[in-house]
């Protein structure tokens, strides 16, 4: 059972949450998904946790693959399954390979030259926290 009641339906929400689940939901396919269903037990920063993510996934100079790329390897060097989980298709569909995608799961060298530049700087910054 999680420490946290997940609000995932409009309906469940308090008066003072519902200006932000609406805004979340329609920000995210008009669906509360997580993490933002614990967040918004606090509807200041779960906008603004959306509204920064936005920012960075969707207004960033990457590409859709490049973007997944770099987040499927930091959810890999963070040891966070539920960013990999929630990205790994994600990164299908934006046309990263499964050769890539399983290098990356592994841990192991990355044969695609473009794709490798990537997973090799995010490594490095997160193992390191610099990159040299």
């Amino acid at each position: 059972m999680p420490r946290v009641r997940m609000i995932e339906e409009r309906e469940d929400t308090s008066p003072s949450q519902v200006e932000a689940f609406d805004h979340i939901a329609a920000s995210r396919g008009g669906q509360m998904i997580r993490p933002f269903a614990a967040m918004i037990h606090r509807p200041q920063i779960a906008r603004a946790a959306a509204d920064l993510g936005a920012v960075i996934r969707f207004e960033s100079t990457l590409s859709d693959h490049d973007r997944e790329v770099v987040i499927c390897t930091t959810a890999i060097e963070r040891d966070c399954p539920f960013e990999w989980e929630s990205h790994k298709p994600i990164a299908q569909r934006a046309g990263v390979s499964e050769a890539t995608l399983q290098s990356i799961e592994n841990g192991q060298e990355v044969e695609d030259a473009d794709d490798a530049v990537l997973v090799e700087f995010t490594r490095e910054l997160c193992r390191t926290g610099k990159v040299g």
